[in-house]
């Protein structure tokens, strides 16, 4: 749930840098990469979330 939270807020700030994106490359960049890192957290999240409900 934080993951979601975190990943909405890195999105919104994402989308008020949008105005100086030229100057941002290199921040675009690091928020698909943390992007891609939360999402193999949920990934992870969820797994761990259903061996803990099957054991």
């Amino acid at each position: 749930m934080e993951m979601m939270i975190v990943t909405v807020l890195l999105r919104l700030l994402y989308l008020l840098l949008q105005p100086y994106k030229h100057q941002l490359q290199v921040g675009s960049w690091l928020f698909v990469a943390l992007s891609s890192v939360s999402f193999v957290f949920d990934i992870f999240f969820w797994v761990f979330s259903v061996y803990v409900l099957v054991f």
